[in-house]
């Protein structure tokens, strides 16, 4: 039977439900954001064209209220309302800092750590409780991976999870006997889970600011970590063209965007330019086709991709590479192999061109769409047949 044909109404009425689900979702009712901005705006803070909004695929993040041209400041946070090192040094926790520094001194992600679950068990009678109430309760870093989830990660991308996950208790091992002797009014309440809260907030929110160099903190990393508040809201992009920091002139940390957004737009600025597995252990989030995402290709496995060789031939083609500097970026990336691969395997091959014609024209045959066991989709331009093994093999092991 055939289908009933549908009219314009139903055509116009489908645009306008795939138009609205395609829209930001304002969150200007959220209660928490409302008092973030009340908060912010009672300390100096001037505003933003830009609005907390819910978008698709990418969840929170910042709508423009307006059209915003390039070279435009579209935020300006006060210093009073900046959590820095030389924030935690002027507090009750500075001078207790002080005091234990004789003994030893911690790092500028611990005491930041600290000093947010100090103000948060302080409730509504902390300054920057409408803050850390915006703040999230939980995040998908890998330190809060269970073991099932470490497990099926590739060997390389464990190992670093663990290991972030070994810096965490450490950083709250080593702060035990400082609170436990200092802050009684935090000890019953300083639990692993509270910590890692806390050291979550840190390692994916803080933003650069020049180093405190405080002689009472360790010298084992730099002094530079700062929160920022609203501005955390802002979402990554790697395309995104901004620029970013403290202005001394106006004491206040600054958002200079270099390109213009439309109203409505979501208004983004790059965390660094880092494929997934970076963004993933550090941030706890991907980027759909990320430019900067490659696979790293090792040199004995070029040579299974070719013929059997001898050992005398093999050991004259390596020196001759290593000598021509080719053996660095052995990589694939959404652009398709690197021309230093394409160079190594035509050196590789070079015993007799005519021979080996064939391989240098299939090694720029076709698409090849493979999706990795984890979350990364990359799509490998102009791959060489020879190499589909390797590239299956790797994928399925990131």
């Amino acid at each position: 039977m055939a289908s009933k044909k549908r009219g314009r109404t139903w055509r116009k009425r489908k645009k306008r439900t795939r138009e609205r689900d395609s829209r930001p979702v304002c969150q200007g009712k959220d209660k928490e954001l409302i008092n973030l901005q009340q908060f912010m705006k009672a300390n100096d803070f001037t505003g933003c064209p830009l609005k907390p909004a819910i978008f698709p695929g990418t969840g929170r993040g910042v709508m423009a209220v307006r059209s915003i041209k390039a070279g435009e400041v579209i935020i300006a946070v006060p210093r009073k309302i900046l959590i820095s090192c030389r924030t935690v040094l002027s507090s009750r926790l500075g001078i207790e800092l002080k005091k234990w520094s004789i003994t030893s001194r911690f790092t500028c992600a611990q005491v930041l750590s600290l000093f947010l679950l100090l103000e948060k068990n302080k409730g509504a009678a902390s300054f920057w409780h409408p803050y850390i109430r915006s703040l999230p309760n939980t995040f998908t870093t890998p330190v809060y991976f269970t073991e099932t989830e470490l497990n099926a990660l590739s060997p390389s991308l464990q190992d670093k999870a663990r290991d972030l996950k070994k810096e965490l208790l450490h950083a709250y091992n080593d702060l035990e006997p400082f609170v436990a002797s200092s802050l009684p009014e935090l000890d019953s309440k300083f639990t692993f889970d509270a910590f890692r809260w806390a050291w979550s907030v840190l390692k994916t929110r803080t933003l650069y600011q020049e180093d405190c160099k405080s002689p009472y903190l360790s010298k084992k990393e730099p002094q530079t970590s700062t929160l920022v508040p609203m501005l955390d809201l802002i979402n990554h992009s790697p395309s995104a063209k901004a620029r970013f920091g403290y202005n001394v002139n106006t004491s206040c940390y600054e958002v200079r965007v270099l390109e213009p957004y439309r109203k409505y737009d979501q208004v983004f600025i790059s965390y660094g330019f880092e494929e997934n597995t970076e963004l993933m252990l550090k941030f706890g989030f991907y980027v759909p086709r990320n430019p900067k995402d490659f696979i790293k290709i090792n040199l004995s496995e070029l040579f299974e991709c070719l013929p059997q060789i001898s050992d005398d031939e093999r050991k004259n083609k390596v020196d001759l590479l290593f000598d021509s500097g080719l053996l660095s970026n052995q990589t694939c990336t959404w652009n398709g192999i690197s021309w230093q691969v394409m160079s190594v395997l035509q050196v590789l091959a070079s015993n007799d061109i005519d021979k080996n014609r064939s391989l240098f024209q299939n090694l720029l045959k076709q698409v090849i769409y493979i999706v990795s066991s984890d979350m990364i989709m990359i799509t490998l331009w102009r791959f060489s047949l020879f190499l589909l093994p390797i590239i299956a093999y790797k994928l399925t092991n990131v």
